[in-house]
């Protein structure tokens, strides 16, 4: 993949963010930074859909725990990396 510089990622930074606002960016990528368990499913489902790849921030997915299961169950989500500060969740992906 090449990337011409600056490159240019998406953030959404609330749950309320909607995917049609994303769907007119250029680029590929996007970050979820701060959503809920329940939106998190749909948006990364809509993200992939339009073939973005997709990272979350799993720090601040409100009810989900950051620790291993929450990592798994957003990879079977289909997210493409995460995004954390913490450690041990990076030895684990």
């Amino acid at each position: 993949m090449r990337y011409e510089f600056p490159p240019l990622i998406a953030a959404i930074w609330d749950a309320k963010t909607t995917i049609e606002r994303i769907r007119k960016y250029p680029g590929d990528t996007v970050f979820i930074l701060k959503t809920d368990l329940i939106s998190v499913q749909g948006q990364i489902k809509a993200l992939k859909k339009l073939s973005f790849r997709v990272f979350v921030d799993i720090d601040f997915v409100d009810g989900l725990s950051g620790d291993e299961y929450g990592f798994r169950f957003l990879k079977l989500q289909g997210l493409d990396g995460i995004i954390t500060v913490k450690p041990r969740l990076i030895e684990v992906a």
